[in-house]
Parts: structure tokens; sequence; C-alpha cells
């Protein structure tokens, strides 16, 4: 599979100590990749460097054959790379039709006129990006007034309507209800399925990364412990003792 991100060398240190340690990567395109470990292991960092949060000291990044190494994470993103967090990002005192607008106009370069309503503006993708996550009939609700899942689900519709290729989403069923979680991860096979924008997921739930990625990465002081499959990384004694232990 030809590679739609790979990351050669990274280095990052904190006060001394190696979070990311000369680590390479490579993500495909269309393929649902997880990457997973303990407290402390680096994977935080290694996305933070992937999506241009932070600066390598040491390395290369290339997304799409196109050097962004240097790049900061707003032109990451108009490049069309972009990631969540874990704690949802949207403006609770707007309409969820509003929260996904902002992304499209601002997207397209365009100031957001807060005072000056611009309804009709990007009206087809907000819509095309509300029913995909299942929340176009709760367009016109404020979005405080969702449920922590449904929030969610907008939160990840604001990051579809930048029209990214890849996407990293951390810990994208985080605090939400087993239903909501379930709900989560078809939307996310569904999303995948149809080969617009490929996954990226750093999740610390189990049951999630095993049904859900194809591929998973597991990282431990700061390097790449072990790649793989889910079933070979279930299989994988390092894994097992570093990490996973007997749940897997």
């Amino acid at each position: 599979m030809t590679a739609l991100l790979s990351a050669t060398g990274l280095v990052k240190s904190f006060h001394g100590m190696r979070a990311v340690d000369h680590v390479d990567m490579e993500i495909p395109e269309g393929r649902v990749t997880g990457i997973i470990g303990p407290n402390g292991a680096g994977k935080t960092t290694l996305v933070h460097l992937l999506t241009g949060h932070l600066m390598a000291e040491a390395g290369r990044i290339e997304f799409d054959g196109a050097d962004i190494t240097a790049l900061p994470a707003y032109a990451r993103v108009r490049r069309n790379l972009c990631r969540t967090f874990q704690i949802v990002d949207i403006f609770t005192r707007l309409s969820v039709f509003q929260n996904v607008q902002i992304a499209r106009i601002t997207r397209h370069g365009r100031n957001w006129r807060f005072f000056m309503p611009a309804a009709g503006e990007a009206a087809g993708e907000v819509e095309v990006a509300l029913k995909e996550v299942g929340l176009w009939e709760l367009r016109h609700r404020q979005a405080d007034q969702l449920s922590h899942g449904q929030q969610r689900r907008l939160d990840l519709a604001v990051t579809l309507a930048t029209g990214p290729r890849l996407c990293f989403l951390d810990e994208p069923t985080s605090g939400v209800s087993p239903h909501e979680r379930d709900q989560m991860l078809e939307l996310i096979k569904l999303l995948a399925k149809a080969h617009r924008t490929t996954f990226v997921v750093i999740e610390h739930d189990m049951e999630v990364v095993f049904g859900l990625c194809e591929w998973i990465t597991v990282m431990h002081r700061g390097k790449i412990l072990a790649e793989g499959k889910p079933d070979a990384i279930r299989d994988n004694r390092a894994v097992r003792e570093v990490y996973l232990g007997e749940e897997v």
C-alpha cells in the first residue's frame, strides 16, 4: 500500500527525556490505524508531531508526497490533514448547523461574520456532513443541549467539514455511554468504508481498538514496540508484558 503519510527518524525531547525516539511510521490511504501504548509511551507526542502541534527536533514527515516537516498545524489542515482532541472542541452557544458551517467557511478561506449570518454559505456541504454523523434532524439545536455522545459526533462533523484526507481521532469514544460508543464505532467504520478519509485512532479502550482498527502500532518508551494486524498484536508477548496484559 502506498503511504499517504510517512515519518522517518522523528525525535522529540522534554527536559532531556526522549518522548519520541527516532520513530519511523507509514500510514497508507484507506486503512484504519490504531496507535496504543501505556501512559508516557509517547503516542500523544507522536501525534502532535505528525499534525504540526509540535515541531520535531530531528526527522522528516511527508504527506501526500510533500515535505510538511516544518509546517504548523493550520497549514497541515489546509493540506487536508487534521485531528480531533480528547476534549470536544465546539461552539456550545451556536447551533449544530452553525458549528459545521463555520468549519466550511473557514476551510474556504472566508471570515465568519458573527453578526451577519450567512445561512446560504456552504449549506449543501453542511447538510452532507450532518447527515453522515446522524445529526441533521438536530441541526437547529444549540450545541450545549446535545448529549456528550452527540457532541462527539458534532465534533467529528466539524472536522469532516474541512475535507480531510487524513484524520487523527484522539480517544473518540471517551466519556460516552456504551450505546453511544457503539454508535461512534459504527459511524467511523462507515466513514472509513466511504474511502474519503483515512483515520488514525489513538485510544485506551481495547475493545474500540481491536474492534475498529485494521492495523495497530504499539508504542513504549518513545519507540515503536510492535506493529501488525489485531490478531498479531494480541499474540505478541512483548506487547502483553508492557501494556495489554491478559485483557487482550
